[in-house]
């Protein structure tokens, strides 16, 4: 039963890959374009800036070189580790100006420009554009070629994009910003469109992950938020934070409570919360003093303690942030962790049962929603759809006054560790992928012609005015359950467009 839906959706996969979809390659090359015009104009100005020494803002190591001379010391010219250094104030005169032009032409979205006029067939349709079980871990789709599930979310309205889109056609994006990179970035995935007399309908599961988390391991509250229609990213914060539904929210507090959720849900701590902050633009201090303004002594005592055992363990991160905000920050994880009992027990109950299983191999282990079980060298982890997850070699290392180690061998044949938050990751991911591959399935036998999809969202390209294949139909149908996911609140949303775009 399992290996017939997995070759209906294989088939589907394909049917989709052969089909394509419509690439506007005016746009694609006018802005590719334009990007080789900045970037020869930052080229000129790093060159005269360093006396020759840098000729190009592509060049990490001789840039590295550059800065350590002046006094900035890098660890890399990563985009993360570029923003962090730009946003304060430290950065001074020429290595200012050498990280700007690095950051403006090490943007990934704007290479994608290039791609698409390379990969694009005669018809201006670009094939091949996703891979069926690409990553391995969690049998999820993988982005090829143009890299479609890497595109930058951007923040400019659609009607903002369409000027954009129109600057960029006439040559005159210089006119609109000093930032050609940035601009031609945030249309990177408006090169996506229908074609003529046809529109695309786009739907896409909100908050999955969390839904399907919250779904494996009952935590009851989160089920009925869910299922409620509330904001769980408000929910979340008034709930960490012991602050009832009464809670007047401020300006950041809903962001907050976003980056507490995405930080936590798989086990993160202090490292997680700031790589959440960093990805959704807000400032760790803000969330540090939301937390530290309700944690009670007790909390704030353990925090502390937890900062002289991450010294001990020496810990990177301690050595990078001061002891008062490495603190604030460690209370926020575990006034999170408080409020959710289930999510956190899941992480343990998922290692125990799998430690169990490599222990006792050829016996079954049950977990939650989900049974472990050792054989044939592999260790396997039975989602509810009855689809396997594989791990290889799995083995315990014993740590002298520590818990065992849970371990296995990549695809790549290097050891990784695996403990409860990774296996509670990759399972929710993968029963997400199960529910996305179940609705595709239905979609296209309902006659939709999908183009493309993305993480968990479907883009289909229909005539417009079609009055059997619509949008509400589209949603209706992915909405739908498979037998063995019952009591997950699921929903969706979208639009109709003919270019496309990230609501």
């Amino acid at each position: 039963m399992l290996r017939e839906f997995e070759r209906k959706l294989w088939e589907v996969d394909q049917r989709i890959n052969q089909r394509g979809f419509k690439v506007d390659l005016t746009l694609a090359k006018k802005a590719m374009i334009m990007c080789a015009k900045e970037k020869l104009e930052l080229d000129r100005k790093v060159s005269s800036m360093t006396r020759g020494s840098i000729t190009s803002a592509t060049q990490v190591k001789r840039i590295g070189d550059f800065l350590r001379k002046t006094g900035v010391d890098l660890p890399d010219l990563k985009a993360a580790t570029l923003d962090m250094a730009l946003s304060g104030d430290e950065l001074k005169g020429d290595a200012r100006v050498l990280l700007e032009a690095r950051r403006r032409v090490s943007k990934s979205s704007t290479s994608k420009f290039e791609t698409l006029l390379s990969a694009t067939g005669p018809d201006g349709r670009l094939r091949g554009g996703v891979q069926f079980a690409g990553a391995s871990r969690t049998g999820r789709w993988a982005g090829r070629l143009f890299q479609p599930h890497n595109l930058p979310r951007s923040p400019l309205k659609p009607d903002e994009i369409e000027t954009a889109i129109r600057a960029i056609k006439t040559n005159n994006a210089d006119l609109l910003t000093d930032n050609v990179h940035e601009l031609c970035s945030h249309v990177a995935r408006s090169v996506v469109v229908s074609e003529k007399g046809k529109e695309l309908l786009v739907c896409d599961y909100s908050a999955i992950e969390g839904r399907v988390l919250a779904w494996l391991c009952n935590e009851r509250w989160k089920l009925q938020a869910y299922g409620a229609g509330r904001d769980m990213y408000v929910v979340t914060f008034r709930r960490t934070f012991g602050h009832d539904d009464q809670y007047t929210l401020k300006g950041n507090d809903r962001q907050i409570g976003k980056v507490l959720e995405l930080a936590f849900q798989y086990g993160g701590g202090v490292g997680a919360i700031l790589s959440a902050c960093d990805t959704y633009r807000v400032d760790p201090v803000l969330v540090a003093k939301a937390a530290w303004s309700v944690a009670s002594k007790t909390t704030q005592r353990q925090c502390r303690k937890n900062h002289e055992y991450a010294i001990k363990r020496n810990d990177a991160l301690v050595h990078h942030l001061s002891e008062k905000l490495w603190c604030m920050l460690e209370s926020a994880k575990i006034m999170w962790r408080d409020s959710s009992p289930q999510t956190t027990s899941l992480w343990k109950n998922y290692e125990e049962a799998a430690k169990a299983a490599v222990r006792k191999p050829g016996k079954a282990f049950k977990a939650g929603r989900c049974v472990f079980q050792v054989r044939a060298g592999m260790l396997a982890a039975r989602l509810p759809s009855g689809r396997v997850l594989i791990y290889l070699k799995p083995s315990l290392r014993k740590k002298e006054g520590s818990r065992p180690e849970l371990r296995y061998v990549s695809p790549y044949g290097l050891p990784e560790k695996l403990y409860g938050g990774k296996l509670a990751e990759n399972i929710t991911q993968a029963a997400a992928r199960d529910i996305l591959g179940y609705a595709m399935v239905n979609v296209d036998e309902k006659g939709f012609d999908i183009v493309l999809h993305v993480h968990d969202e479907i883009v289909a390209e229909q005539d417009i005015g079609e009055p059997e294949l619509t949008y509400d139909l589209l949603k209706e149908i992915m909405c739908r359950k498979p037998a063995w996911a019952g009591g997950l609140p699921l929903t969706a949303e979208g639009f109709v467009a003919t270019r496309y775009r990230k609501d």
